[in-house]
C-alpha cells in the first residue's frame, strides 16, 4: 500500500450486533472508501442488520480456515479492522491481508485481572500473534491495562471501542418525571449479582415502598420470584431497550464482574444515574459522583444505602445526574467512534485520500 493512501477497508466483526453495524455505518461514511464488513452468523440471528449496516454482510463460516478474499469475491484491504483473535476465519482473513502489505486494527474487549490464565496468555500472545496487528482498540481504562501488557505501545492503544446512537438512546423525559425509580436488564444469573441485589432490597425498612424492576431471564429466575421488591418483567427485546431506560431514573447493575456491560453506556445516554459496583470495568469511564454509586461489590448493606440515597435525590440532584450522565455517555456515539478510527488510521500512516486535505 502506498504511503499515507487507503483505498479500501475491511470490518471483520463476529456476530456483528445492531450497534456495530451503527458504528461500522458512521465509519464508512466518513471515509468513504470502498469498504466490505464480513461477519459469522449468530445461533440466534440479529434480524435487520445489514439494513442499520445500508449493505450486504459477507457471511463466513468461523472455523473455515481456508478462507480468503478472493473467495468471497473481495478485493484484498489495505486495512483490516477485526474483532478479536480466536475466530479461524478470521486469522486466515488477517495474515493474507498482512502478507500484502496490510495495516491492522485489533478490538478486544478483554480487561486485565491478572489471573495466570492471562498471564501465560500474555506471552504466548508476544510470541505468536502481536506481529500480526498494528493498534489495539479496547472499550477503556481496564482494556487499555491488558493491551499494555501484550505489548502495545501506548500511543497504539485506542479507548471508546463501543458505541451507542443517541438518535435512539436519548431519553427526553428529565429524570424528575420519570415513573421508575430503578431497573436492571441483563441475564438472571449470578454473576450479575442478583442475589447481593436481593438481599439488600429486604433489608430496607418495611416503609419505603422502593423497589427494582428486572428484566431478563435465567436459572434465577424462580428464586428471585419470590423477592416482593424484585419486580420480575421477563425477556427485554434490544428494540426495546431504549424505552425501557427512558422511563427510568436509575440503572442497577450489581455484577460481580463485569467487563463493560453496552447497558451502562446506553443507560447514561439515556441521562439515567448509574448504582453499579467496583466489579464493573465501565465504571472508570462512566460513573462519577456525579451521576452514580459505586460500591464493593458483595455488600448488600452498602448497595442498600447507595439505593435509598439514590430515590431520595431531589430534583436539582436529578438534574445534576442527568447532565453528568449525558456528558460522560457523549464520545461514545457513532460518530465520535468513526473519527476515533480516522485517527488510528492517521497514527499508522493510512488515511484515506478522500481525507487529505490536497487531494
Amino acid at each position: 500500500m502506498p504511503s499515507n493512501q487507503l483505498r479500501r477497508i475491511a470490518f471483520v466483526w463476529p456476530e456483528l450486533p445492531h450497534y456495530g453495524a451503527r458504528l461500522i455505518r458512521a465509519a464508512i461514511e466518513l471515509l468513504n472508501v470502498p469498504a466490505n464488513v464480513v461477519s459469522t452468523r449468530s445461533s440466534q440471528p440479529i434480524a435487520g442488520v445489514e439494513e442499520i449496516l445500508g449493505r450486504p454482510i459477507l457471511w463466513i463460516d468461523p472455523n473455515q480456515r481456508e478462507s480468503s478474499w478472493e473467495a468471497m469475491l473481495a478485493p484484498p484491504p489495505d486495512v483490516v479492522v477485526v474483532g478479536g483473535w480466536s475466530t479461524p476465519a478470521f486469522n486466515t482473513l488477517v495474515r493474507s491481508a498482512r502478507s500484502r502489505g496490510a495495516r491492522v486494527i485489533l478490538l478486544m474487549d478483554n480487561p486485565w485481572k491478572g489471573s495466570l490464565r492471562q498471564r501465560v496468555g500474555t506471552i504466548w500472545f508476544r510470541l505468536t500473534k502481536q506481529h500480526l496487528y498494528d493498534a489495539l482498540w479496547v472499550p477503556g481504562q481496564a482494556g487499555a491495562n491488558f493491551g499494555a501488557r501484550l505489548g502495545f505501545p501506548l500511543g497504539r492503544i485506542e479507548r471508546g471501542l463501543y458505541g451507542v446512537d443517541p438518535r435512539i438512546f436519548h431519553g427526553s423525559t428529565p429524570l424528575a418525571q420519570r415513573e421508575r425509580d430503578f431497573l436492571f436488564i441483563g441475564q438472571l444469573i449470578p454473576r450479575k449479582g442478583l442475589l447481593v441485589l436481593a438481599e439488600a432490597l429486604r433489608s430496607l425498612p418495611s416503609i419505603r415502598s422502593l423497589h427494582v424492576d428486572a428484566f431478563g431471564t435465567g436459572p434465577l429466575q424462580a428464586t428471585l420470584s419470590r423477592e416482593s421488591r424484585l419486580r420480575l418483567q421477563g425477556f427485554l427485546p434490544s428494540h426495546q431497550i431504549a424505552a425501557e431506560l427512558a422511563r427510568s431514573r436509575f440503572l442497577v447493575l450489581p455484577s460481580l464482574e463485569d467487563h463493560w456491560p453496552l447497558v451502562v453506556l446506553e443507560a447514561a445516554a439515556c441521562g439515567c444515574g448509574v448504582v453499579t459496583t467496583d466489579g464493573v470495568d465501565s465504571r472508570h469511564e462512566l460513573v462519577s459522583i456525579e451521576n452514580g454509586w459505586v460500591y464493593p461489590k458483595e455488600s448488600a448493606l452498602d448497595l442498600a444505602g447507595c439505593l435509598i440515597e439514590a430515590a431520595a435525590a431531589s430534583t436539582a440532584r436529578l438534574a445534576i445526574i442527568e447532565a453528568a450522565s449525558r456528558r460522560l455517555a457523549a464520545p461514545y456515539s457513532p460518530s465520535a467512534w468513526a473519527h476515533k478510527l480516522c485517527r488510528l488510521l492517521s497514527l499508522l500512516g493510512c488515511s484515506p485520500i478522500s481525507l487529505h486535505p490536497f487531494a
